[in-house]
């Protein structure tokens, strides 16, 4: 697949066959894509734990419904204002109760890939601190790495970010999982044969309303638009 067809066609797979094994070797090059990412005088400071089996995927899926319910709780205003004014007044709150429940789809996967931010685990004495927001950046990338590619291959990808978004439930994660004290568990990054093909991306933003031309304000214009 080129590039590009993979950037644009990439998207969000939260619903996956069961019993659908994704093949050992696309596994490898899904984590290797990883490994070629970038990062700060090549530090590398990112780990992966691989998950096949189904209690501990149960346990993030958990986790991630018990975080969804607590931020559509936090969020009122996402059903009572006319924030969702394409919706009837009566179809709002459905939405988001079944955004709760899509919380749970790391228990359906195949694989979950646990991405970890090993703050500590770099040569700068003392770690980075208080530019160790590097590493999250730098696995971020990693994360956006493994997707791509999981897209080229043909494989379902998503990651459940409620997983781990509360700290309280993700030092259980690492209790379960071994993961020490000084390193974050960043996402749950599930992988799985879809169940249907999605339609295209939503629109973005043009360039214009993004980009600026070298003052703040300055709208940039692409290139076919320009005298």
């Amino acid at each position: 697949m080129d590039f590009f067809e993979t950037l644009y066609t990439r998207r969000s797979m939260r619903y996956f066959k069961k019993d659908v094994k994704i093949p050992d070797w696309k596994i490898d090059r899904i984590l290797d894509a990883a490994r070629w990412a970038p990062s700060g005088e090549n530090e590398q400071y990112w780990r992966f734990i691989v998950i096949r089996d189904q209690e501990m995927k149960s346990i993030l899926a958990d986790n991630a419904e018990e975080s969804g319910a607590m931020v559509m709780g936090m969020d009122p205003w996402e059903i009572v204002q006319a924030r969702q004014w394409f919706m009837p007044e009566r179809a709002r709150v459905a939405p988001f109760e079944g955004f709760v429940k899509l919380q749970r789809y790391p228990e359906n996967a195949d694989v979950v890939i646990i991405p970890v931010a090993a703050m500590l685990d770099v040569d700068y004495p003392g770690g980075l601190g208080f530019a160790n927001w590097h590493v999250i950046l730098g696995t971020g990338m990693a994360i956006q790495n493994m997707w791509l590619a999981a897209t080229a291959l043909g494989v379902g990808a998503a990651f459940a970010a409620t997983a781990t978004a509360d700290p309280r439930r993700t030092e259980k994660i690492c209790d379960y999982l071994g993961i020490p004290r000084w390193a974050k568990p960043i996402t749950a990054f599930c992988l799985g044969e879809p169940a249907f093909k999605r339609i295209p991306s939503p629109s973005r933003f043009p360039l214009s309303g993004l980009v600026f031309d070298e003052v703040w304000g300055n709208p940039y214009k692409r290139s076919e638009f320009r005298k």
